[in-house]
């Protein structure tokens, strides 16, 4: 509806139902899809289905689409008054809203958690604000502001994590952290281990590497413990 596209098949789900779980698949006429052509373990409850057509009785009673759009104008317009250098670009439709920031978002994002807002990340860049369809325009306003005052706000980069090293190995930048895994060594070492044979630090000798191994009469002991012989 906002581009004015008419689409054959329409996913819905999540508010549909109020928070009860919920999905429907909507196709026009020129889709030859029949009821029973598809199942669902959950699909149709008699529970999902009532609290879907009330929540929909509410939606349409109250017109919760035209709030959101809007809510979603008036939070444009006092956000846009005062527009931070930081601010990259703003999207929106309805009271879905996207704020790109020409740096790392997660710093802010923090920043107004702290202040009593809560934001998610659309990507490394981008403030992803999702307010509910019954916010009041009190609150609207409240959230616009807080978010111009973590932007004028003086915020440091997050620090390292702790654990993180430079890589001195050659072939790599100065500065790049040691890749590991997931036993806690470097790759280049749990290379040389499994080249080796040894499960130890220290380098074997190459008579002491073939010693390791399994002979051939070895691994056919193995196999007849799970194949015992017939008869």
């Amino acid at each position: 509806e906002h581009h004015g596209v008419r689409p054959d098949v329409l996913c819905l789900a999540k508010a549909m139902a109020g928070g009860v779980p919920m999905g429907a698949v909507l196709a026009s006429d020129r889709v030859p899809a029949q009821i029973g052509m598809h199942g669902s373990t959950f699909g149709g409850n008699p529970l999902a289905c009532a609290a879907s057509l009330a929540t929909i009785e509410v939606m349409e009673r109250d017109g919760l689409a035209g709030q959101a759009k809007a809510k979603g104008a008036r939070f444009a317009d006092a956000f846009g008054r005062r527009t931070s250098p930081k601010v990259r670009d703003v999207r929106r439709i309805g009271l879905m809203i996207g704020v790109e920031l020409k740096e790392k978002a997660r710093p802010y994002i923090e920043a107004l958690m702290a202040r009593g807002v809560l934001a998610l990340p659309a990507g490394p860049t981008v403030i992803r604000l999702l307010p509910p369809l019954v916010i009041e325009d009190e609150a609207l306003d409240e959230v616009a502001a807080r978010l111009h005052e973590v932007l004028g706000a003086c915020i440091p980069p997050p620090t390292p994590t702790s654990g993180t090293r430079p890589d001195t190995a050659p072939g790599l930048a100065p500065g790049r952290p040691r890749r590991r895994s997931s036993n806690g060594r470097s790759r280049a070492h749990s290379a040389r281990l499994y080249s080796s044979g040894s499960t130890s630090t220290s380098n074997p000798s190459p008579s002491s590497r073939i010693s390791n191994r399994p002979s051939t009469t070895a691994w056919a002991q193995r196999a007849d413990r799970f194949n015992p012989p017939s008869g």
